[in-house]
């Protein structure tokens, strides 16, 4: 069975004696595993109650703690909504637990006596048997409903504690442990400053829905690193988080592994090699980018279908994602368009990054040169983008001179029968008004009654599906200009080029 991380252990960035950080996993001790187990098997033994269960973990865990709490979010997602934390979980008296037995049978025999209409002294022999079960039933369901509640805290309690009593040990030494997994409620910071220059930063919010993250920034002399490899490894990249953090992760247990890992050995690399540090961090990132974006606007059809073929299922990334389905339909219904699209959306994206890189330029020279190769990759991208809006624009034209006949056809056919098209919409209203809305059935007698118009509305229908299908073909064109018009005026206005 796998380990799971902040239930069997701890995920810890910790120093070496030599003073290197490493990813370790810190064993949480199942201190009160046997016990849990006998619990469980109570939990699921017929004959015992909630009174059973509690007088059982009592005993290995007394209530003299009992005004503890942990802001604790395990097991629930850290995405999830309005998470409580955990205190000592209420121990029910034996006068509470009859009476919540109580409410159960007083509830059923009223569910039941609501259900036939009668008072209790109405019901026949029968039903009084039935009614009997009923509330026999509803005990039982009560009494289990009671154990599954009760466990269910302890089970999360107990998970707590022994998570705590881990995790203090953990921190009561901050000198050799700079960041560990947390289940915290809400807000946690992490701060680790490697040298001088290069320092980490782990922040996370988890328990309050679509408000949690857990993002990684990374700065060298005061400079956010920015993953800038990714505009060209992935499909889509959310570029107002590609601006904020060096790594966004999808708020998830399973991602602070992978959190810590990256932590530990990059910090390892900065300390040991910091010029290797920069070169791999600063100058291959960088590097990257631009040979991938002269790639892309050199063969930006080839460059697409290789991005598509490589799928990143598991990135754990917020800010990227893959081609959807729709979006692959579309590269094979128009390749070319959708070609030149992907390679001007990625190029003039790559603009957005000058600023970053001007001031990253202080502290690796190097940047410059990037900034002058994104510019000159945009200069020589305009004049494809201008043909291909030119290209568009015509097959629209073409478009449109081949759909006005098929509508003028259809107008007019639907003009000389319109005595019948007015009596099939008094149809629909007096049918409508009848809640029904179904206009296949609403005018199949009437189409019966009149075979001769009945060819030519079903003539009409089939040339309107294709009007409205060429239609829609058109608007898509449009939309097509319309993206590359964007990337044409984010070129013009960001490089002051002449329209």
């Amino acid at each position: 069975m796998s380990q799971k991380i902040n239930k069997d252990f701890i995920g810890v960035v910790a120093l070496t004696p030599q003073g290197l950080p490493e990813y370790r996993q810190i064993p949480i001790e199942n201190k009160f595993g046997t016990q849990m187990d006998e619990l469980t098997i109570m939990h699921n033994n017929e004959n015992r109650t909630i009174l059973d269960l509690q007088d059982f973990f009592i005993r290995f865990m007394p209530a003299t703690d009992s005004n503890r709490y942990f802001d604790f979010c395990y097991p629930y997602c850290y995405s999830s909504s309005y998470i409580s934390g955990i205190k000592y979980p209420e121990i029910l008296s034996f006068s509470n637990y009859n009476e919540k037995l109580n409410e159960s049978k007083k509830t059923a025999r009223m569910s039941f006596l609501s259900e036939k209409d009668k008072k209790e002294d109405e019901l026949t022999d029968a039903e009084k048997s039935e009614l009997s079960n009923k509330i026999d039933d509803a005990v039982k369901n009560a009494q289990q409903w009671l154990k599954n509640d009760f466990m269910g805290k302890v089970s999360r309690y107990v998970a707590a504690v022994q998570y705590h009593m881990t995790l203090e040990r953990i921190k009561s030494s901050t000198e050799t442990n700079k960041m560990f997994s947390t289940e915290n409620i809400g807000w946690t910071n992490f701060d680790y400053p490697i040298s001088d220059d290069i320092r980490f930063e782990m922040r996370s919010n988890f328990g309050f829905g679509r408000s949690a993250y857990h993002f990684i920034n990374l700065t060298y002399k005061g400079i956010p690193i920015l993953p800038y490899s990714a505009l060209v490894r992935y499909y889509f990249v959310g570029m107002g988080e590609f601006f904020r953090y060096t790594r966004q992760y999808t708020p998830v247990r399973d991602n602070w592994e992978m959190a810590l890992k990256f932590v530990a050995d990059t910090a390892k690399l900065a300390i040991e090699n910091e010029s290797a540090f920069i070169d791999i961090w600063i100058g291959n990132e960088i590097k990257e980018m631009v040979d991938g974006l002269k790639l892309i606007a050199k063969q930006p059809k080839q460059s697409l279908e290789n991005m598509l073929k490589k799928l990143h299922r598991n990135n754990n990334l917020m800010y990227v994602r893959d081609a959807s389905s729709y979006e692959m339909n579309d590269f094979k219904a128009f390749p070319e368009e959708i070609s030149t699209i992907f390679m001007a959306r990625k190029v003039t994206a790559a603009l957005d990054l000058l600023e970053r890189l001007q001031t990253l330029a202080k502290a690796y020279p190097l940047a410059e040169d990037a900034m002058v190769q994104i510019k000159q990759l945009n200069l020589q991208i305009l004049p494809e983008i201008e043909n291909r809006i030119v290209s568009i624009g015509h097959d629209i034209e073409q478009r449109r001179l081949l759909l006005d006949p098929q509508i003028q056809t259809r107008d007019s056919l639907k003009a000389q029968n319109q005595n019948h098209y007015n009596r099939l919409e008094e149809l629909r209203k007096e049918a409508n008004a009848k809640n029904i809305y179904n206009t296949s059935i609403i005018f199949k007698p009437y189409l019966e009654e009149h075979p001769e118009f009945a060819k030519i509305y079903r003539e009409i229908d089939k040339l309107s599906d294709q009007i409205e299908e060429k239609k829609r073909d058109i608007v898509l064109r449009e939309n097509f200009v319309n993206t590359l018009l964007d990337s044409k005026s984010i070129i013009v206005s960001q490089l002051q080029v002449a329209a």
